[in-house]
């Protein structure tokens, strides 16, 4: 799936809406304290730092310069890497479900404009960029392109104790300029709008296994009224 450039196009509200920049938006985590993790991160690096700088007898303003570069690996490591790790997903406060790769899978409209084929599945294919903080959802039919503008992973908990992961999203949906000549009667149904997206992560929960199904419902605001469920699967 190739990654969506659209160029910028104007919001039903006036103004202009585009897809956010190289690795994507700020997201949200319900049961992820990013702060105390930064905290656990910068006293590991000082114990460190202060252990090396005693033994070695290097003075005080090279030992400051060590911790200040060493933090810095230290952050840019665990939030492009050490995440996505097992054993960093137990430690308290730092679970984060990784959903990053390309998804393929089925939106089914339930309720839609007139001319639309309600009922018929319609292929998707979707590629979420994921670290630690940014997230970028991207997601193409054969008629509409559109891109995650906020999003937030939360942790549910059923009534027998069970917990589960959620990923809910808004986005913003354009027509494909591209679009295939025999599509473009449905095309022309679509106007710029912005719609959410609720999907359970399945196997759950999380750091058990890393997710490869997604299911849900999404639906579209008071601009382009419709809503239906969404399937996808993540791609070897």
């Amino acid at each position: 799936m190739s990654t969506i450039t659209s160029e910028a196009t104007t919001c039903p509200e006036g103004g202009a809406v585009q897809p956010p920049a190289q690795g994507g938006h700020l997201y949200s985590a319900g049961d992820v304290n990013r702060i105390n993790v930064i905290h656990v991160l910068g006293l590991i690096t000082a114990a460190g730092t202060t252990g090396v700088v005693w033994l070695a007898h290097i003075s005080d303003w090279i030992g400051v310069i060590m911790a200040a570069a060493l933090l810095w690996l230290i952050l840019a490591g665990f939030g492009k890497r050490a995440w996505r790790w097992q054993v960093t997903a137990k430690v308290p406060h730092c679970a984060m479900p990784d959903l990053s790769g390309t998804w393929s899978g089925e939106i089914e409209i339930i309720k839609g404009k007139g001319g639309e084929n309600v009922g018929e599945p319609l292929d998707c294919y979707v590629e979420i960029t994921q670290d630690w903080s940014r997230i970028a959802i991207n997601l193409e039919t054969d008629v509409s392109r559109s891109w995650s503008v906020m999003a937030s992973i939360d942790a549910r908990r059923t009534a027998n104790d069970v917990v589960y992961h959620e990923l809910h999203y808004e986005y913003y949906v354009v027509p494909r300029s591209d679009a295939p000549p025999e599509l473009s009667a449905q095309v022309e149904l679509i106007d710029p709008h912005y719609g959410t997206a609720h999907l359970k992560l399945e196997p759950s929960p999380w750091p058990r296994a890393r997710p490869t199904e997604l299911s849900g419902i999404w639906f579209n605001d008071q601009n382009f009224e419709r809503w239906g469920k969404i399937m996808l699967t993540l791609n070897p």
